[in-house]
C-alpha cells in the first residue's frame, strides 16, 4: 500500500472498488432470509449505498465512518466482509472487529474463517496461514483480531485496546457496549496516518445511549461521515402504493 498521502485518488477508488464488488460476488455468507448465498448476488439497496458512501469518503481523505441503522438490512455482515477484503488486498495491516458480546464475536469468526476458506482459488485471495485464540493470519501477513467489548467495566476493562497499530477496524453494535474504558484504549491503538485506514462504527439505536453520544459527536467532526440507512433500504420491507 502506498504510505503517502490520504486521500484516494479517484482511479485508486474505482479500481478497488470494483474488485470489491468482484469479491463479493464470490463470497458464501448465511443470509435470515435464503440460507446459504452469495453475497453479492443478493446486495440489499441499503448495502450498496453504504458501499458507494464508505468510498465516497475514503475519496475525501475522511476515515471514519459512523452507521446508523435499522435492524435485519446486513450492514454489518457486509462491513466485516469489505474489512477483511481491505486486508487481503494489502500486505501486513492488522484490523479489528469488535463485537458486543463474546456470542455474537465466536458465531461471526466462524462465519469469517467459512468464507475465506470458501472462496474459489481463482480469486487469488490469500489463505490463512494461522489461526489462534485472539485472531487469523494471511499469508500476505495481515491479521485480523476479534474482539468482544459488551462487559461491564472491570480491571480488565482496558485491554480491548492493548493491540496496537491498528489499521481497520470495524465496531458493530455499539449500542450494547458497555465498556467506555475499553473503547477510549481501543481507539488510542487506532492509526491516523496509514492512507488505507477505515474504521466503522455501527449500530442500531436503542435508546439515548454512549452510542447516541458518539453519534452527535461524529456528526459535527469534519474528520467523520455519519450515514443513516433506514428500513426503507431493504426491498422486501417496501409496502407498494
Amino acid at each position: 500500500a502506498n504510505m503517502s498521502g490520504g486521500a484516494w485518488s479517484p482511479d485508486k477508488r474505482a479500481a478497488v472498488e470494483s474488485a470489491f464488488y468482484k469479491f463479493v460476488a464470490r463470497c458464501v455468507v448465511n443470509s435470515k432470509d435464503d440460507g446459504e448465498i452469495r453475497l453479492g448476488e443478493r446486495l440489499y439497496d441499503g448495502q450498496r449505498r453504504i458501499i458507494t458512501a464508505i468510498f465516497d469518503a475514503l475519496e475525501k481523505d475522511i476515515h471514519k465512518i459512523y452507521i446508523l441503522k435499522s435492524r435485519q438490512l446486513g450492514i454489518s455482515t457486509l462491513v466485516r466482509v469489505l474489512i477483511i477484503f481491505l486486508l487481503g488486498i494489502h500486505k501486513g495491516l492488522k484490523g479489528a472487529v469488535v463485537f458486543d458480546t463474546d456470542g455474537n464475536k465466536q458465531e461471526s469468526r466462524a462465519e469469517i474463517e467459512t468464507m475465506i476458506s470458501d472462496l474459489p482459488t481463482s480469486l487469488k485471495f490469500p489463505y490463512i496461514k494461522g489461526n489462534n485464540r485472539t485472531g487469523l493470519t494471511l499469508v500476505n501477513n495481515s491479521k485480523i483480531l476479534f474482539m468482544s467489548a459488551g462487559v461491564r467495566k472491570s480491571k480488565t476493562s482496558g485491554t480491548l485496546g492493548r493491540s496496537v497499530g491498528l489499521s481497520l477496524a470495524h465496531l458493530s453494535e455499539l449500542c450494547s457496549y458497555e465498556n467506555d474504558e475499553g473503547l477510549e484504549a481501543f481507539e488510542q491503538s487506532l492509526s491516523d496516518l496509514n492512507p488505507d485506514r477505515l474504521y466503522i462504527y455501527e449500530s442500531t439505536a436503542r435508546g439515548y445511549n454512549r452510542w447516541s453520544e458518539l453519534w452527535r459527536e461524529a456528526k459535527i467532526d469534519p474528520d467523520c461521515l455519519t450515514t443513516f440507512i433506514g428500513w426503507w433500504a431493504k426491498e422486501s420491507q417496501k409496502i407498494d402504493r
